[in-house]
């Protein structure tokens, strides 16, 4: 204080003076005494204004550093600490008469300034290191997080090569709190008594709506199937510390306003799941253990656990036992044929959707195991939907051997010409050329039969808007716009086949198809499609037709189905 007086009377305040002054660490009477030397000098003041600066461009500096860098990971962290160790140790111990007034309180001006510089620098990068240490911003994106989380939903069961997966879950809602025991075994296959208590059925169902199995709720493909089917859903993730990582995704017309999953971030195991509700509130679901027992261990625990003497056993009831509302089965059948649509399952795989009292089911047989997993994860998460496919493999074991002495029957058959064919030997086209584009008549033909069929369905099952949600709505009208385009494509296939084929066609008042587009539905014009596209590629017909004939109206079915296949979708215009 004394310095500090003198220096104000008589001489410039020192450098380091300044420094605490603009750093905020002078007493109130050494900050009163500087201030008014201050309002006296004016080189001191300079000085000040430019000290000032330099702090606030540190400031800026760490303010910018620390939203490009990101968080320190903490190998660099424990780097950084050891380098900073190291530089401390590397300075010059102070003399013992300036450490001597410190555990007075008396901080002397006498310290050279770059000596002082070095130690602010070192105590800024310090602070840079401490803020990014604990600032935690989201290191992943949604697409990212939802990948990664499905990834590791298997990883638990590869850690044991044998035995049993035993999970306990706790359900939690505003008005009760439910544990609930899942076991199943390295294959992933489902272990005990499938069901849930009768008193539990309701959250049961309205979990199964939110997208959560009640046996495997914290599944992550369920979670990332439930998402993919909302419409124009909001992501975050975030990072709220302790290795956790939380995504959370929002909707603004639905009856759920939010849900999120939060996994650990090493290797992104799910360990907590929650859903808020706009009419029933939040429920929250987390992993309260994950064990894995010997099948000794779990058949103890399944089939001999002695149940209470005194108090009765709740009935239990399988889950599918559930029957669904019209509405449901409505939601849940469409979002099926919209997935098999996306994954081009309904192009001449052998899939089949049906329902019944208890559900909706996809039946069907695939070429490959790839493909038969790939259909059935992606249909896993839908409520009241069973699927079973089967691949070739699968029905390699019990196909029956052909009989090897079964009785046959000569036919004759007299090779005959079609009227493409009479056409093309005419104006000496190449064999070649005729089968390609048979071919692809043919082809295009049966795609064009199959889309209008799909359309005429899906148009006359799913009409009434009081049996669909908003959901199913969705779903239906993305599956028509995507199975009209699918038609378009397929006429404009057949169109360029029938050009290359360069046959002269008759004017469009020689047709004998009927003009009036009004009564000719979809599946009656793709059936007169099929029937004349076949005439002219085999000669499969009663009628003796020209080639030019044939031509000319199969032109014209496709002209008529193009029109109709536009006016289904709104806006739509022919190009």
């Amino acid at each position: 204080m004394t310095r500090l007086l003198a220096a104000a009377s008589t001489r410039h305040l020192p450098e380091d003076a300044l420094i605490r002054m603009v750093c905020l660490e002078l007493s109130p009477g050494q900050r009163f005494i500087a201030k008014r030397h201050l309002g006296r000098c004016c080189e001191c003041r300079a000085r000040f204004v430019e000290l000032a600066g330099v702090e606030r461009m540190i400031s800026q500096r760490r303010q910018n550093a620390a939203s490009r860098l990101g968080p320190l990971s903490p190998a660099r962290r424990d780097q950084f600490i050891h380098e900073l160790d190291v530089l401390l140790e590397s300075m010059p111990a102070r003399p013992w008469w300036r450490r001597l007034p410190m555990p007075f309180g008396v901080r002397p001006f006498g310290i050279s300034a770059p000596s002082l510089a070095r130690a602010m620098l070192v105590i800024c990068a310090g602070l840079i290191a401490l803020s990014l240490w604990h600032w935690h911003p989201s290191t992943v994106s949604a697409a990212e997080f939802l990948t990664r989380a499905v990834a590791s939903d298997d990883r638990p069961t590869k850690i044991a090569s044998s035995g049993v997966v035993h999970r306990r879950f706790r359900f939690k809602t505003e008005k009760k709190t439910i544990e609930h025991d899942a076991y199943r075994d390295i294959s992933g296959r489902q272990l005990g008594n499938d069901g849930v208590d009768r008193e539990d059925a309701d959250l049961a169902i309205r979990l199964a709506l939110g997208g959560v199995n009640w046996e495997n709720p914290l599944a992550a493909v369920s979670f990332k199937n439930w998402h993919d089917r909302q419409t124009n859903p909001e992501d975050e993730v975030r990072s709220f510390g302790k290795g956790l990582l939380t995504i959370r995704t929002r909707l603004s017309s639905a009856n759920i306003v939010q849900e999120t999953l939060t996994v650990k971030e090493d290797g992104f195991h799910p360990i907590r799941r929650t859903i808020e509700y706009r009419d029933f509130g939040t429920v929250e679901i987390s992993e309260i253990s994950l064990d894995f027992l010997s099948w000794d261990r779990a058949n103890e625990l399944l089939l001999l656990a002695p149940q209470p003497e005194n108090k009765p056993v709740p009935p239990r009831i399988p889950a599918s036992s559930f029957l669904p509302t019209m509405v449901e089965m409505n939601e849940a059948e469409l979002e099926a044929r919209l997935i098999l649509n996306q994954k081009s399952a309904d192009t001449g795989e052998e899939i089949q959707v049906t329902r019944d009292s208890k559900g909706v089911q996809v039946r069907g047989l695939v070429e490959s195991e790839e493909r038969k997993t790939e259909l059935k994860q992606s249909l896993r998460a839908i409520p009241f939907l069973s699927v079973t496919i089967r691949s070739f493999d699968d029905i390699k074991s019990s196909r029956a051997p052909a009989a090897r002495n079964a009785p046959s029957q000569e036919q004759s058959a007299v090779a005959q010409v079609s009227p493409l064919e009479r056409y093309f030997v005419e104006h000496g086209r190449s064999r070649d050329d005729l089968s390609r584009i048979s071919s692809g008549l043919f082809n295009s033909s049966v795609a064009i039969s199959r889309s209008c069929r799909s359309i005429e369905q899906v148009t006359l099952r799913f009409s009434a808007a009081d049996e669909l949600s908003p959901a199913a709505i969705r779903a239906r009208d993305e599956l028509l716009s995507r199975t009209v385009e699918r038609l378009l494509n397929n006429l404009n296939d057949e169109q360029e086949f029938l050009s290359k084929a360069d046959i002269p066609l008759e004017s469009a008042g020689e047709s004998s198809i009927n003009p009036d587009r009004n009564r000719l539905d979809l599946a009656r014009l793709a059936d007169q499609n099929t029937a004349l596209t076949r005439e002219l590629v085999s000669g499969a017909g009663e009628a003796n037709r020209s080639e030019k004939e044939l031509a000319s109206q199969v032109a014209e079915t496709i002209s008529q189905l193009r029109s109709a296949a536009l006016a289904i979708i709104p806006g739509r215009s022919s190009k």
